[in-house]
């Protein structure tokens, strides 16, 4: 997946920092709501319950924020 963010910056000789962060709430909370039941089953390794991992993958663009510091 490509991730984009609309952050304008310079690179200089002095340097920035770029902070990515991630809110791990938005992370796990699928656009249904419901969160993931992680206290109930905090590890998958079963490939036929692949709907955890496409859900964290299509949450990881609106669970990240770039800032520069």
């Amino acid at each position: 997946r490509i991730i984009s963010f609309d952050v304008p910056f310079m690179i200089s000789q002095e340097g920035t920092d770029l902070m990515i962060t991630i809110d791990y709430k938005k992370l796990i909370e699928p656009e249904s709501g419901d969160p993931l039941p992680i206290v109930i089953s905090p590890i998958n390794h079963d490939p036929n319950n692949v709907e955890i991992f496409h859900s964290i993958t299509s949450n990881f663009g609106n669970a990240m924020t770039l800032t520069l510091q």
